[in-house]
């Protein structure tokens, strides 16, 4: 390695391993411009090629905390006691959530004991990674935090610490906004500065004054949203949520990302070059337009607070068209929180003018138009991450999505129909939410088969910075910190719970204790657990269903494959194919009648063949509308898995190959 180099912003695990850190990548350009002499670490990617793809996976995207918890002893040797009860919960968990089925022929002694053997490992690699860094010489070395790196960072630094008390150590990220980070601060000494919020307009002075002064910065030098040595002696400034932190108000001065580290590290793995297809992240806008409207109930990642700020079209495509070239790589995602709606204006059409050169994915929100999911598609976007949530137009008032049932529905219809494929999560177990609702849920869920499935069905979550721990008594909530946090960390009081992102609610975990329930033993909750879990295996086959409409000479020709499906190659005229064709529209149901009372129909009539379609499953109510369901014959096929462009690891390949995996590896060697 080379040697003396100022700063080292290392990439800790379990970051996702398909893509580079937008944010180191912009640290980067930023430090080399002001000619500081950096490199990023990509010690996620040397992690994976140590434990394999299902450790890596089980850890770090079932969001449990095995992710914290499996660097825990290395951060916190105090705490590396027996936790066999521990792991046992997390399986628990694990088969809520369905985990990974690759993992399942494990068995709960297998899973458990690779749990375990995951943390020997952890320990392990912190050792051997800090003192190659230390070879280095760097004056400093940083970690970027995620909610899944946190713990492993501190691991890292505090070895460092003890390898090299000489270099000044740093930690960033989204897990030490505001209270987080200073409750990170004063309970970690080896942690010398931490920043809140957006670097960019800072780090260049920043770094520079360490290079100069160590940890000897004056705090009254400093740029607000730093915490450093000097507040351990003087005492610390207030600290308010999504308030005392760093802002970069100005996105037209950020330069391209630099990702070369990235695809360096990539070059020199023996596994992963052969099964991960990268995308390169790319940024449109900061915060969330909506939520400086009204924020989404659950949501903890913007708030009022936090200005939103956006690039213009002609920055990002030339952005695009750097990184494309350097890398080699046309398939781009997006980071931003909410797709910017003036993009339809200025980079739509420029990105449709020039024949899509580039596959791309992004989050937008579930309002758009048909129009505009039109558009979408043209401009290269073969996959979206829609804010849907939930399909019933009760819960997504509950949630501040500002949605409609009926709309969402629409919006799944007009997306299969283009082919743009689309993820969402359905959210469940909303504060105010009748469970009794999503039996209705339930019942409609195999009449959409042929529309896309909800990636998983999952509980809403209690985090920091979300209106749901804000304004808990408006909620009726009493939260406290999860439960894991006391195993992962050696704190408690109000430094732990300064530094929880994850919480509870302690009035529905007494209901639960004395109702003797699980949240997954309520009806409703169950019903709807057991149609999307079908909905999902009917998705993923060779074949999965469709419905579909044609105009013919002998009239509507509906083919319909769903399970339940009653209409295959059937025609429908007269009235009933009037009223399936209009309801493609979801027109309300009152002004469909009068429509066709206006044609010389009785309004007898009229509902009896609404009645019929709904018996056939063709039509379905909604907020008193009549949302047609079936698509326009022929369809656009299916994205093959591995053209996903928001980055993939090829499972099947990863299969096929002659490599190592924890589980196998540590048996060899007798651990297991």
């Amino acid at each position: 390695m080379t040697k003396g180099v100022d700063i080292l912003l290392v990439n800790m695990p379990y970051t996702d391993v398909v893509r580079p850190s937008a944010g180191l990548g912009l640290l980067k350009a930023i430090l080399d411009k002001a000619k500081v002499r950096t490199r990023v670490i990509e010690a996620n990617l040397l992690f994976w090629e140590r434990v394999g793809l299902y450790a890596y996976d089980m850890a770090g995207f079932l969001n449990y905390h095995l992710a914290d918890w499996s660097f825990s002893a290395a951060a916190f040797p105090e705490l590396d006691t027996d936790q066999t009860d521990y792991v046992e919960d997390r399986y628990q968990e694990m088969l809520m959530l369905q985990a990974d089925a690759s993992m399942r022929h494990l068995g709960k002694k297998g899973i458990i004991k690779t749990m375990l053997n995951l943390r020997k490992e952890a320990a392990r690699f912190i050792d051997e990674l800090a003192r190659e860094l230390v070879e280095e010489n760097p004056a400093i070395i940083g970690c970027s935090t995620t909610f899944m790196a946190h713990v492993s960072s501190l691991a890292l630094l505090r070895r460092v610490r003890e390898l090299d008390p000489g270099i000044v150590t740093m930690m960033g990220g989204a897990n030490c906004e505001s209270g987080m980070g200073l409750a990170t601060h004063r309970s970690f000494e080896w942690v010398d500065y931490v920043v809140s919020g957006e670097a960019d307009e800072i780090i260049t002075g920043l770094v520079k004054g360490i290079l100069q002064k160590g940890r000897e910065l004056e705090p009254a030098s400093l740029p607000l949203g730093v915490l450093a040595p000097g507040y351990r002696k003087n005492g610390y400034p207030e600290v308010k949520d999504h308030v005392t932190r760093a802002t970069a108000m100005n996105l037209a001065k950020a330069p391209p990302p630099d990702y070369s580290s990235y695809f360096d590290a990539l070059k020199e793995t023996a596994v992963l070059k052969e099964v991960v297809k990268p995308c390169l992240p790319i940024e449109a806008s900061r915060g969330c337009w909506w939520a400086e409207r009204k924020p989404c109930t659950f949501c903890g990642l913007n708030s009022g607070e936090q200005p939103y700020r956006r690039k213009l079209g002609e920055q990002i495509l030339a952005e695009m068209d750097h990184l494309a070239g350097a890398y080699g790589v046309k398939k781009f995602r997006l980071v931003d929180n909410a797709f910017d709606l003036r993009l339809f204006y200025d980079l739509v059409p420029v990105l449709i003018e020039r024949g899509a050169p580039y596959e791309l994915f992004g989050d937008l929100r579930s309002t758009l138009t048909r129009p505009l999911v039109k558009k979408l598609k043209q401009a290269g976007f073969t996959s979206v991450m829609f804010g849907i949530e939930n399909l019933e137009t009760e819960v997504q008032s509950l949630m501040g999505k500002g949605g409609f049932g009926w709309l969402s529905l629409q919006l799944l219809k007009w997306c299969r129909q283009e082919g743009l494929h689309t993820h969402w999560i359905y959210l469940y177990d909303v504060p105010g939410e009748d469970p009794g609702w999503y039996q209705r849920a339930a019942r409609l869920t195999p009449l959409i088969s042929h529309l896309w499935a909800p990636l998983t069905l999952c509980p809403v979550r209690f985090i920091r910075f979300s209106r749901y721990h804000k304004d808990q008594s408006e909620f009726g909530l009493n939260l406290h910190r999860l439960g894991s946090y006391d195993k992962i960390y050696p704190l408690d009081g109000p430094d732990l719970d300064n530094l929880a992102y994850f919480f509870e609610d302690e009035v529905r975990l007494e209901k639960d204790r004395i109702a003797g329930k699980r949240l997954t033993d309520i009806p409703g909750y169950i019903d709807l657990w057991q149609e999307v879990s079908r909905w999902q295996v009917l998705q993923a086959k060779d074949a999965p269903p469709q419905l579909t409409m044609e105009n013919t000479s002998e009239g509507l020709l509906i083919r319909d494959t769903r399970p339940q499906g009653v209409m295959q190659g059937e025609m429908l005229n007269g009235l009933l194919a009037d009223i399936c064709l209009a309801c493609d529209q979801a027109p309300l149901e009152e002004k469909l009648i009068e429509q066709f009372k206006g044609e010389g129909y009785s309004e007898a009539r009229i509902r009896n063949s609404v009645a019929e379609l709904m018996e056939k499953g063709l039509i379905w109510p909604a907020d008193q509308r009549l949302v047609g369901l079936a698509l326009w014959h022929p369809l656009p096929g299916y994205i093959k898995e591995t053209d996903f462009p928001g980055g993939i690891l090829d499972k099947l390949h990863y299969q096929a190959l002659e490599h190592f995996d924890l589980v196998p590896r540590l048996d060899r060697e007798g651990d297991i």
